[in-house]
């Protein structure tokens, strides 16, 4: 038993690095356990309040706050095991890749969390306790992730030293040469971007247009597309580009109806008539 603690005293004694690297992992496990027992306390109480982002936020945040704890705890170990040693060589190489991995924990956060958004926007739309319109939280959200990945993107770019001018540059070039390419295409995307924002018609809504022969449900509404089911239960697949150029009539938000009857009356009634109508 005595031979044991020694030899374990020694390998300690001949590698000092042994013991920093294992306490800032017990740390880490420890910061892991800790977040771990909060979520488990707090979310049960923030899905009892009236608001719709805590408890969105905090689910979001659970999973990605563990990695980007033991993604900050494996970077100092490393830190400390290149000091020792006197070789940056090892943090050098991990150091873009543990870059990599942040901005990927904070783009995989911000995803989750405009979907979290997403589902309680929506749910809060269908239950109509708040007025939320379905299209445009749809829209929203994917505007917003679409946002986010370009940031990561340009975030990480720039944790490179790539010079950020250059890029976006060379992006207005290749977005206007893709822009003459794909006219059509980009045609409907700002159709759609237009339907989002004008809301002309959201999804359950009856349409039809007098310039064309469209009329239906509106099933749904995509960044190239809307789908329209008619009487017959037939899709209609139209080019949102299409609802640039034609009048679209909503009866679905009609707040008054006229109806025009005609009523036979005797002639000998005639002086019924105005008590009638008034």
């Amino acid at each position: 038993m005595d031979e044991q603690t020694g030899e374990i005293a020694s390998l300690f004694l001949h590698h000092g690095w042994i013991v920093p690297v294992l306490i800032i992992l017990a740390l880490t496990l420890l910061v892991h356990f800790v977040t771990s027992r909060f979520y488990k306390k707090v979310y049960p109480r923030l899905e009892k309040t009236h608001l719709l982002w805590d408890s969105a936020l905090l689910k979001a945040l659970i999973r990605p706050l563990k990695v980007f704890i033991w993604i900050l705890g494996l970077t100092f170990s490393i830190q400390m095991l290149s000091f020792h040693f006197e070789n940056d060589y090892y943090f050098q190489v991990f150091r873009p890749f543990r870059d990599l991995l942040i901005v990927w924990t904070i783009l995989w956060f911000s995803l989750r969390f405009i979907k979290n958004m997403e589902k309680e926007c929506s749910k809060e739309a269908k239950e109509r306790k708040k007025r939320f319109d379905k299209t445009t939280v749809r829209a929203v959200c994917q505007i917003s992730r679409v946002a986010m990945i370009l940031i990561a993107a340009l975030i990480f770019l720039q944790t490179r030293n790539v010079n950020l001018s250059a890029v976006l540059a060379f992006g207005g070039a290749g977005g206007l040469i893709v822009g003459l390419a794909a006219k059509d295409l980009l045609s409907n995307f700002f159709g759609g971007l237009m339907i989002y924002l004008d809301r002309p018609f959201a999804v359950g809504d009856w349409i039809r247009s007098p310039d064309r022969d469209i009329e239906g449900h509106v099933e749904s509404i995509g960044w190239r597309l809307t789908r329209i089911r008619t009487l017959e239960k037939q899709p209609i697949y139209v080019p949102n580009g299409v609802f640039s150029n034609i009048s679209v009539v909503n009866p679905s938000r009609m707040t008054n109806r006229r109806i025009r009857a005609k009523v036979g009356i005797r002639y000998a009634d005639s002086a019924k008539i105005e008590p009638i109508v008034k």
